[in-house]
């Protein structure tokens, strides 16, 4: 972790009284009081028993209202994992204040205790304006571990909520969306007895009180989840297990820390479903290092037509840069072929790459395609003030062995070129080494340019981390379909979108839109094929997230850029449209339904994106996060529908609205009367 520190105190703690500690950042603050850790900002305040640096979470409080959550049988440390041994000792913090690339400003409590065979350090998390608390995880052996300890008695907490009548909703998320097209699943049970639940995120509400609390696993998706217990989440009654830690005592070292998964625990002002999901939405944007500018784009990536590298050169790049500053596209990147090294994935055979293992001069502008470099191709980009971007394939070798070679090579491209987007492609994350040594390479780049490089991380295949792990410069590049395969629906596209957008930011989520021109005949007469709708309805699926035009432009027909001053009026309001809470709205898109999205800016106003598929009815009527009895006034931005009208919230939430024709969309801003 990259640290500027403006507070460094390192305290051994044996039965110390008194404030040990203190320091505050932008009303967070945390300070060691007796035997109480209390750490808290302007939304949550958390206290944990001291337990000689073995912290047992003791309550939770939201701050405005003023309710409290004591936890039960707050008697044992919350983290286990089997072969530790011994009672925790010698207890140390340090508080300070933190930021950097790959950390947004916040206040860090780093919490160590010895056992007689394992060091564990925990590190508390703080964010202005997010009411929750993360906790990374770390683990150093002290001697040499053997040990074949199953890692299903390994648990990050134990959470007695005290209560038997509480509901659990565990949400789980699929990756690998070349296989996958149902990528998110949620399961609510009422408390009883043992209940097993998958998932990266579980919320809790606790009628009787009012309360609504959540967990949130900041994990890969279970493909490359490291020591997977089997199950996420263990329901005992009240209490919750949150199992599974990221690594095994074998995994363990004695000369560096071994980093397990992190926790964050968040609180609501109520157990109202939108209030949970405006908390969750909190921690990971105050988390998550977003940057107006840089991280809104529409990208242009030519593979989606499937030439694959077979047009790949100076001429050709050339001519989609022109083309791309006419439709209105911020960022172009290169995509497999662009390097001297081909992969198996080319158009061409021969001496072809596997995806595994990478030598240095693969990474040179090819010589045939770009004989005089990529600087033509670069000054171009910038007279049209379109950001270039590269593909790169880290070599998975020997898990990942030759990760500094790899990032010394994209700091050298963006120095010499100043690429700042890279799309990271091909990763398989066999087990923890590979992982380490990933985010060595990941963590490398983004410190040594000081955050100006920026990842597309693809979650199409392989064992790849997915959307709850990783938090600094990456947007994801959510799937690759094809028309030629009959792959591309735009119904399916942006259902996907609606269905992660509830619990994943959709400002961080790349979504793609075709050529709908191509493989018209492969699709026959099926109502849904995109060739059935108007090419701006399928940019607008696409535009509440970061629009990825997956299409040689140099390809699309005359008519097709009548979409342009759609798109560069989108450009003119996309940062402010993704400053909101971007939460589902409406059915879930299955091609007949009316759907959207709403961006809540704040209490009284925001955005609601209306998407009318195949109803055969100009009326239609959408659940919306709006409070029922307001009045609200609807502002067009772009689209088609009423200029501006005035409406009733009724019972539910639920809006009346209109839209001409099959497969229109419009953007309104509203505002609460």
């Amino acid at each position: 972790m990259h640290r500027y520190l403006l507070v460094f105190l390192l305290v051994a703690l044996f039965g110390s009284t008194g404030i040990v500690s203190q320091t505050s950042l932008k009303k967070c603050t945390a300070k060691l009081e007796n035997d109480t850790l209390i750490v808290s900002n302007d939304m949550i305040e958390a206290l944990y028993l001291w337990n000689n640096g073995d912290l047992i979470n003791y309550s939770v409080k939201d701050v405005n209202s003023g309710k409290i959550l004591k936890f039960q049988k707050p008697d044992k440390s919350g983290f286990g994992m089997s072969g530790i041994k011994g009672v925790a000792k010698n207890g140390q913090i340090q508080i300070s204040e933190e930021g950097g690339p790959l950390y947004k400003d916040h206040i860090a409590v780093e919490v160590v205790t010895n056992f007689d065979n394992v060091s564990l350090k925990r590190i508390l998390r703080i964010y202005p304006g997010a009411s929750a608390v993360i906790t990374d995880f770390y683990l150093k052996a002290l001697s040499e571990i053997k040990t074949s300890e199953k890692v299903a008695d390994s648990y990050m907490n134990k959470l007695d909520f005290g209560a038997k009548n509480l509901v659990y909703k565990a949400i789980g998320f699929t990756g690998q969306t070349d296989y996958f097209n149902n990528l998110v699943e949620e399961k609510e049970v009422m408390s009883y007895s043992r209940i097993p639940m998958n998932g990266n995120i579980l919320t809790i509400k606790k009628p009787q009180d009012k309360l609504g609390l959540f967990l949130y696993k900041k994990a890969p998706l279970r493909e490359a989840y490291a020591s997977h217990a089997g199950i996420d989440f263990e329901a005992h009654g009240s209490r919750i297990d949150v199992l599974g830690v990221g690594c095994d005592l074998k995994d363990l070292k004695t000369d560096q820390w071994t980093k397990a998964y992190s926790l964050g625990l968040g609180m609501a002002a109520s157990d109202n479903e939108l209030d949970l999901l405006k908390a969750i939405r909190q921690m990971q944007m105050a988390e998550h290092t977003y940057v107006v500018g840089r991280d809104d784009m529409v990208m242009m990536n030519t593979w989606g037509d499937r030439s694959k590298d077979g047009r790949m050169s100076e001429r050709f790049i050339m001519n989609e840069l022109d083309k791309c500053k006419e439709l209105g596209v911020t960022h172009f990147q290169l995509d497999d072929g662009w390097q001297a090294g081909l992969s198996h994935n080319s158009a061409f055979k021969g001496k072809n790459k596997a995806w595994e293992k990478w030598a240095v001069e693969d990474w040179l502008p090819h010589a045939e395609r770009f004989p005089n470099g990529l600087e033509p191709l670069v000054k171009k980009a910038k007279k049209l003030n379109i950001q270039l971007g590269l593909w790169f394939n880290p070599s998975s070798h020997n898990d990942y062995e030759a990760w500094e070679n790899d990032a010394d090579i994209l700091i050298g491209l963006y120095r010499r070129y100043d690429i700042r987007i890279f799309k990271i492609d091909g990763m398989q994350i066999n087990n923890k080494l590979g992982e380490e040594r990933f985010l060595k390479f990941y963590n490398k780049v983004i410190n040594e340019t000081e955050g100006e490089v920026f990842f597309n991380l693809d979650v199409t295949a392989g064992k790849r981390f997915g959307y709850h792990f990783l938090h600094a410069n990456h947007n994801i590049f959510l799937e690759n379909r094809y028309t030629d395969s009959r792959s591309y629906y735009p119904f399916r596209t942006l259902r996907n979108l609606w269905m992660l957008s509830k619990y994943v930011p959709a400002q961080c989520l790349q979504i793609e839109f075709l050529n709908k021109w191509r493989n018209q005949q492969k699709y026959g007469e099926d109502e849904l094929a995109p060739n059935q709708m108007p090419f701006g309805y399928l940019f607008a699926t696409t535009c509440i997230a970061q629009p990825l035009a997956w299409f040689e432009v140099s390809g699309l027909p005359a008519e097709a850029y009548e979409v342009a001053p759609l798109i560069k009026q989108y450009n003119k309001i996309r940062s402010d449209l993704h400053k909101g809470c971007i939460l589902p709205v409406g059915e879930m898109p299955d091609g007949y339904s009316w759907t959207g999205f709403q961006s809540i800016i704040d209490d009284k106003t925001g955005y609601l994106m209306i998407y009318r598929e195949k109803t055969g009815s100009i009326k239609g009527r959408l659940k919306t996060w709006l409070k029922p009895g307001q009045t609200v006034l609807l502002t067009k931005v772009f689209g088609e529908g009423a200029e501006e009208k005035k409406l009733s919230i009724k019972d539910g939430g639920f809006i009346d609205v209109e839209l001409p024709g099959d497969n229109t969309f419009v953007l309104y801003t509203y505002k609460v009367l």
